[in-house]
């Protein structure tokens, strides 16, 4: 009995580690399971140190537990993937509670317009009240327009804050190419930091890479800081979006725009290109690493 468990066992880590899970897409499904394979070997939960480092943890196994499900289980994309991606700053997450308040308004209207609708075509007590009578059309006119008032004041007071601009700690220019993305970081005069971010393609992904998402060269940002991103375009429209960093701005040819975000936690967060900008729109991924104010400014540093 020993011997199939261990035998199903490693078929199982095969499946997962190896290049079939690659080329059969199911890639939450690999970066979660070549995780856990590491964990179940090891023996132990690991975490990362401030060096970037996976060192050992001793204590609270079900707190690092719960960490490992969140870092590793939400933070990625997932397929046929229904909820959001775990929000990595404030605004993220009124995005998503706002997103939740309007999906309850709308289950409700939905559940009672359906009630309405059952009981006009197989109720026995149908009157024709419900298709002629002054005060009830009055009613059911009033009471959507006070539900679009509950919805409009959330979203533009949302709107506003999205918009709003804090005084920058670093400011990136994130330029739009057919099918790569070019970053600039503009507040070092000693360094010139400038380079460009290519997907990985499928051949040279390592053990737990996600497929379409990973890059060469990652934009880092420090954690708990103001990031400017200012956004254009060398050719078509483009559209720089990382979901859990609620960032979503157009990259247009002859046009600066521009948005900012800041990250509550280190990570690394993915995003993509979000304009049909070619053949080649699938294949523009982004890339944002969120790391300690002394790994940035060693990353800074390298580019000397």
């Amino acid at each position: 009995m020993v011997h199939v468990v261990l035998g199903a066992w490693e078929k199982w880590k095969y499946k997962c580690t190896s290049s079939y899970s690659v080329n059969n897409g199911n890639f939450r499904y690999r970066y979660f399971a070549t995780t856990f394979i590491k964990l179940i070997e090891a023996f132990k939960l690991q975490s990362l140190d401030g060096d970037g480092q996976w060192v050992p943890i001793k204590n609270n196994y079900s707190f690092q537990l719960f960490d490992f499900l969140i870092n590793y289980f939400l933070d990625i994309i997932e397929p046929n993937q229904i909820f959001h991606q775990n929000p990595a700053n404030n605004i993220s997450e009124v995005i998503n509670n706002f997103h939740n308040y309007i999906m309850m308004i709308l289950i409700a209207v939905l559940i009672a317009v359906t009630y309405l609708m059952i009981q006009s075509f197989l109720g026995d007590l149908y009157s024709r009240n419900l298709t002629d009578h002054p005060k009830l059309e009055l009613i059911w006119t009033i009471i959507p327009a006070i539900i679009l008032l509950f919805i409009a004041f959330p979203s533009l007071h949302l709107l506003y804050v999205m918009d709003e601009v804090i005084e920058p700690s670093v400011s990136i220019k994130a330029i739009g190419n057919q099918w790569y993305w070019s970053y600039e970081y503009g507040d070092y005069a000693d360094y010139e930091i400038e380079f460009q971010s290519y997907m990985v393609s499928t051949q040279d992904l390592k053990e737990g890479d996600i497929r379409l998402r990973e890059v060469d060269n990652r934009v880092v940002v420090p954690v708990n800081s103001n990031v400017k991103v200012l956004t254009t375009s060398n050719d078509v429209i483009h559209c720089w979006a990382v979901p859990s960093l609620g960032v979503k701005v157009d990259s247009l040819p002859g046009r600066l725009n521009q948005t900012s975000f800041t990250t509550n936690r280190p990570g690394l967060f993915l995003g993509a290109c979000s304009e049909i900008c070619g053949s080649e729109h699938s294949f523009m991924p982004i890339s944002v690493e969120s790391v300690s104010m002394n790994l940035f400014a060693k990353w800074i540093l390298s580019f000397s």
